[in-house]
């Protein structure tokens, strides 16, 4: 992977968790079901294993309003090579 490539896969990804998470805070359910490419998948130390879409119904079948208990926070994310190609893990 060249380092153009590298950067703008980086970029991706963080652009991602950004909007994933500021859907986090206002309690923004649809956001956040659009956040998630196709075929992601979510584990949350043992509250919750497999697709992501499962977990966000999950968390719109549970609360009334998913901002009671969740919150997002994102410090200068930079994702090495390795994460990049092989996926990232969150």
């Amino acid at each position: 992977m060249n380092d153009l490539r590298l950067l703008l896969d980086g970029n991706a990804i963080a652009e991602l968790l950004t909007r994933y998470l500021r859907a986090v805070d206002p309690g923004d359910v649809a956001t956040r079901r659009a956040s998630h490419p196709d075929g992601a998948t979510e584990e949350h130390g043992g509250l919750c294993s497999g697709p992501a879409q499962g977990y966000v119904d999950t968390i719109e079948a549970a609360l009334s309003h998913p901002a009671d208990l969740l919150f997002g926070l994102l410090f200068g994310a930079t994702f090495p090579p390795d994460v990049v190609d092989d996926g990232i893990r969150v």
